[in-house]
């Protein structure tokens, strides 16, 4: 990317900021260029004060109706959709100042670069593809570091995050807000809830929280696969929401894992748990594993080092379908896995897959015991006979 590019794309991103219209993606954008780039920061602060001298007087602004009426005038559309803006008479000149700043860095960046758009987009994507991201209530994306303490202030509350681990103190100030702590693959990342009770997400999973729990019930959300510890209060239950149903808890150690479509797999270490899924609700016991799906539900004596091995770094598998072995190797290898012979997806495997490793260190085996095959070339593994 040019000088000129990156100058003209970071002036788009400053007007979006000041019409708050800016994604909280492209805020964070915005802050790593400024942050690698002296003379823009020189340049943001001088068109910040510009820009936000321009449209002070601009009463109301319905900022979404506005940019797309205004993209699609660029854009060549004669008639775009009627949208309403409340905006004081004397303003519309200050408002047309602003727009003129606008057609400006436009006409730079989507006429004279059509191609750097793509590219910035993608180099942005690969920014936080693979780090663990926190999303506060109000929008503002946070990307919490591997190493070192790190303090995030949400409103009254504090967070910290530290040995990857985030830190959230007991409050009673925003009660509603939810927050989402997303960890990407070949990660996993722990958090510890204002109540006490600690999560540890698995690779490729994402878990809804609040700052604060209400007196009533501690509610969270999960999707993909996490080991919960959840501190005893037989007055207020702490209930997991899934894709596939609910589990209400009293104080106890379970393991829940929703990666596939609607199928609620729990494990239950300690103390008891309620699963409800769509068709009916089950009493776990310590020792126990169900796993629901829309055909009904299986109850199962729990293997603890299969299910439970991969907070340690390790996936024990035995006689599983490699079909099962495929889907969960992109979360640990951040690669795409394609079968191209599908009697091969039932075809049953012991051993074990360690996250330290090397991919082929484990491919290599099974291609010698097994007579499979397999080409890994960049980011796309195939599987044959």
């Amino acid at each position: 990317m040019s000088y000129n590019e990156e100058q003209a794309y970071i002036e788009v991103l400053l007007i979006k900021k000041q019409l708050n219209e800016i994604t909280p993606e492209e805020l964070q954008q915005l802050e790593a260029l400024l942050k690698a780039n002296e003379e823009a920061v020189r340049q943001s602060h001088w068109f910040e004060t510009k820009a936000s001298q321009s449209i002070g007087d601009i009463k109301t602004l319905e900022v979404d109706d506005k940019w797309n009426h205004f993209q699609a005038q660029i854009n060549g559309d004669q008639h775009p959709t009627r949208s309403r803006w409340w905006i004081r008479p004397y303003s519309i000149v200050a408002a047309a100042a602003v727009l003129g700043v606008v057609l400006l860095a436009m006409n730079q960046f989507f006429f004279q670069q059509p191609a750097a758009i793509d590219k910035i987009a993608d180099q942005s994507s690969k920014s936080t593809a693979n780090q663990v991201t926190l999303r506060l209530g109000n929008g503002t994306q946070v990307v919490l570091n591997q190493t070192g303490r790190q303090t995030v202030q949400a409103g009254d509350a504090q967070l910290v995050a530290d040995n990857k681990t985030l830190n959230l103190a007991e409050t009673k100030s925003e009660e509603n807000s939810w927050n989402i702590l997303e960890v990407p693959r070949k990660l996993d990342y722990k958090i510890k809830l204002p109540d006490g009770s600690s999560v540890h997400l698995n690779s490729a999973s994402k878990l809804k929280f609040p700052l604060a729990f209400n007196s009533n019930k501690r509610e969270v959300y999960i999707e993909g696969e996490a080991y919960f510890t959840v501190v005893e209060k037989a007055e207020v239950p702490f209930i997991v929401h899934t894709p596939a149903g609910d589990i209400q808890v009293l104080g106890t150690e379970f393991n829940v894992n929703t990666y596939a479509t609607n199928v609620l797999k729990t494990a239950l270490v300690s103390g008891s748990v309620r699963v409800n899924d769509k068709n009916n609700s089950t009493v776990l016991k310590p020792g126990e594993y169900l796993t629901c799906n829309e055909k009904g539900k299986k109850l199962s004596t729990l293997d603890t080092k299969s299910i439970l091995s991969w907070r340690n770094g390790v996936y024990f598998f035995r006689n599983t379908p490699f079909r099962e072995i495929a889907d969960m190797i992109p979360r640990w290898f951040d690669i795409q896995v394609i079968i191209d012979d599908e009697e091969l997806n039932n075809m049953p495997f012991t051993g074990q897959l360690d996250k330290s490793e090397s991919l082929e260190s484990f491919l290599a085996p099974i291609q010698y015991t097994s007579g499979i095959n397999y080409t890994l070339r960049g980011k796309l593994l195939h599987i044959y006979k």
